[in-house]
């Protein structure tokens, strides 16, 4: 077992666009889930989802990667670019470097632009 020291932290998620903000909403006793606006009102069959309002993919990849690349991979992206930021570390290592990504239905906007050309 190798020691393991957190230097940098990223966070895209819909309660925060960083760390800190997202700490301070979670504070809060902020949620970002809330009813999908398809939704029934019907008892029991509500749907409900989170979105990541405000994020700009071109504020952390050029036009090329945003373009090519779906909705939560490009989360992940610049949640690690503000985990490299924030540790300060220098020149990036992918040797010695990890990155811990959570997710609950990532690529669905991909797979929805698929069904769409099929269709």
């Amino acid at each position: 077992m190798h020691d393991v020291a957190i230097t940098g932290m990223g966070i895209i998620s819909a309660i925060g666009l960083s760390a800190g903000e997202f700490h301070r909403r979670v504070m809060e006793g902020a949620c970002g889930i809330g009813p999908a606006p398809w939704s029934s009102a019907l008892p029991g069959q509500r749907a409900w989802w989170g979105t990541v309002a405000g994020f700009v993919p071109r504020d952390w990849m050029d036009d090329r990667i945003e373009d090519g690349t779906d909705l939560f991979a490009q989360f992940a992206l610049a949640a690690a670019e503000q985990a490299l930021q924030q540790a300060g570390v220098g020149a990036f290592d992918p040797l010695r470097t990890g990155i811990v990504h959570g997710t609950s239905i990532g690529g669905s906007r991909a797979l929805m632009k698929a069904q769409h050309r099929l269709e």
